[in-house]
């Protein structure tokens, strides 16, 4: 359930490494968009580009002070819709 995992990613105090989690995720965003076009696969490297947007934005609001369980279930949700 996306909600539980949202929970896990802790609350205000556990910022910093939520921060690092999100750029770890963009690495590999990032390298799955490089991979696809590498491949010459359009539908892999596009589908990449959207969800680095998402998780650029997941940052900003980390930044702003925004709890990471609300960051992590809106980020979730818009992750999977998006990478189906």
């Amino acid at each position: 359930d996306l909600h539980k995992l949202a929970f896990v990613q802790g609350h205000s105090g556990a910022r910093a490494g939520f921060s690092d989690k999100l750029d770890a995720l963009t690495i590999a965003l990032y390298d799955r968009m490089k991979s696809g076009t590498q491949a010459a696969d359009a539908s892999v490297a596009s589908s990449s580009s959207r969800p680095i947007e998402m998780v650029e934005e997941a940052k900003r609001l980390a930044d702003a002070n925004v709890s990471p369980i609300l960051i992590s279930s809106k980020l979730l949700m818009d992750l999977s819709a998006t990478l189906k």
